[in-house]
């Protein structure tokens, strides 16, 4: 049945979702543990839990874009970072969010979301080994972009 979201596929979604912000807030889940740890261990500790949490993010995302578009998976991946950022909005308020370079905020927000339906794409047309081996490439281009555009010294 065309347009038919199934419960799995919901949940996958979710899951896309609750990963991603498991490794951005990792550091309060195991606060307790690794408190007085040295930073290097904290840095590893945080690196591996986030690396782990990207993986399954993007394992789902493959999985589910046999059914949907990127632009679907994009949509409510976006959906739950709202609903996930809405408390602090409503506690903090829009003011919070303020910016005197509203044209280059916009432009940010431009890129980002077409990198990620860039990245959803990829995904669903070309295997999940060879997507992510090139996006190892990041790096390498974005020293590029930096001497070309910034006018940077590598």
């Amino acid at each position: 049945m065309e347009g038919f979201v199934h419960p799995i596929q919901w949940y996958g979604i979710v899951m896309a979702r609750v990963m991603a912000r498991f490794a951005l807030g990792i550091r309060t889940l195991f606060a307790d543990r690794i408190g007085n740890a040295p930073v290097g261990f904290k840095i590893a500790v945080y690196m591996l839990g986030s690396a782990v949490c990207f993986s399954i993010t993007t394992a789902i995302i493959r999985h589910i874009s046999a059914d949907l578009v990127p632009l679907e998976i994009a949509f409510f991946r976006s959906l739950f970072g709202v609903l996930v950022l809405a408390p602090w909005l409503w506690r903090h308020g829009f003011s919070a969010l303020k910016t005197e370079h509203i044209g280059l905020h916009i432009l940010r927000g431009l890129v980002g979301g077409v990198a990620m339906l860039a990245w959803f794409y990829a995904l669903s047309v070309i295997p999940l080994a060879k997507a992510v081996a090139l996006s190892f490439t990041t790096p390498l281009l974005a020293t590029i972009a930096a001497v070309v555009i910034l006018g940077e010294l590598v």
